[in-house]
């Protein structure tokens, strides 16, 4: 392995190490840095430099733009997902997703939100292409280029609002059948019946540690766990879930209240923090 494989490794491991508003800010400040250096290009002397070519079919916008070797590009924030390709060259490429190395012939996806910082090993052709229906550059470019990040974050969907639009539908049905499983599967026990080490790791709320413990099974650990991230899909679509399982969760709450004669179910029916266990023993 090379020095500069090596280098490219360690900032990776950076990288990672970093949130997506850290990396971010980190390539707005190289580019900074970059804009400051002797030489640095923008604008018309920029395309002078690594000149452009635009061209249009129907419904897309092609852009091709040559970098010759030594160069360091900064790229804009692109606001829409798109192909792009690689036509000759070798270059490394920096994002929020950390750094790769790029040799042609390559092709790839951009996803909305990135922004690159580019080094050329050699010279380079880049080629990408836009769903548009616009000739015009300046209207092509308020179209797929967002002004900052800020202006990003108000288009894009939060990390909450994309895993609710792609997961699974919640199934009502599904929800009743796993409720009733892991109800038949439900081990009768009372505070007094637990172990002090059960005590400490229900107080504690690892609730698989403590499971464990009580001689639950793997797959009925899982089914469990299921059942929670069930219950949280509920949630997140609109669904009053505890009110669809009611009827069936009641005559188990109500057959408990019956075996429990020390008056022990409230310290069971949840996971308390220690201080409300403290105040309950």
């Amino acid at each position: 392995m090379g020095e500069s494989e090596t280098s490219v490794l360690e900032l990776n491991e950076k990288i990672v190490s970093l949130d997506k508003k850290e990396i971010r800010n980190a390539i707005l400040e190289a580019e900074e840095h970059l804009r400051g250096m002797v030489g640095s290009k923008t604008g018309k002397e920029f395309d002078e430099v690594c000149p452009l070519v635009h061209k249009f079919v129907d419904g897309a916008y092609v852009r091709e733009i040559f970098m010759p070797k030594g160069v360091f590009v900064t790229s804009k924030i692109h606001k829409i997902c798109h192909p792009y390709f690689v036509m000759k060259g070798d270059c490394s490429v920096l994002t929020d997703e950390g750094v790769v190395r790029i040799k042609a012939p390559y092709s790839g996806i951009t996803q909305a939100g990135t922004k690159r910082i580019l080094y050329m090993h050699e010279d380079t052709t880049w080629i990408t292409v836009h769903v548009t229906e616009h000739t015009d550059l300046e209207k092509i470019e308020d179209e797929i280029i967002a002004k900052s990040f800020d202006e990003l974050d108000n288009i894009l969907p939060t990390e909450e609002e994309i895993k609710i639009l792609t997961e699974e539908k919640f199934s009502i049905d599904d929800f009743r059948e796993l409720t009733k499983v892991v109800i038949k599967e439900e081990k009768v026990g009372f505070w007094s019946d637990f172990t002090k080490e059960q005590q400490d790791l229900y107080t504690n709320s690892d609730w698989k540690a403590f499971s464990t413990s009580r001689g639950y099974t793997e797959s009925e650990i899982n089914n469990y766990e299921k059942w929670l991230a069930m219950t949280d899909m509920g949630i997140r679509q609109g669904h009053n879930v505890y009110e669809l399982i009611i009827d069936l969760t009641m005559p188990a709450y109500e057959e408990n209240i019956k075996r429990d004669t020390k008056g022990e179910i409230a310290l069971t029916s949840h996971l308390p923090k220690r201080k409300k266990m403290e105040e309950l023993i």
